[in-house]
């Protein structure tokens, strides 16, 4: 969340209590980041789709964790880029 912070992009902190949706969400960019449970491919299945899913694992440092949801975020940028792109012929 430091990472989120610290480049002025908006967030949404869900409770610990909430298992079906993303533990934190992006809207801007349509970003969910879940932690890894017993709940996670039923919620990959749900959602691959509409947003960008990033699962966090236990094992997992910071750094690639931050790296992960970077690149999930240019992703997203390349796909509205080509969305733009193909509204603009």
């Amino acid at each position: 969340m430091k990472f989120l912070k610290n480049e002025n992009i908006n967030y949404v902190l869900r409770p610990d209590d909430v298992v079906k949706k993303s533990n934190l969400y992006i809207p801007k960019w349509r970003i969910g980041v879940k932690i890894e449970d017993e709940n996670a491919e039923r919620y990959f299945r749900t959602h691959k789709r509409h947003i960008g899913v990033v699962f966090i694992r236990d094992e997992e440092t910071a750094d690639f964790v931050v790296e992960k949801v970077q690149t999930v975020i240019v992703q997203r940028m390349i796909a509205a880029q080509r969305k733009f792109m193909k509204k603009s012929r």
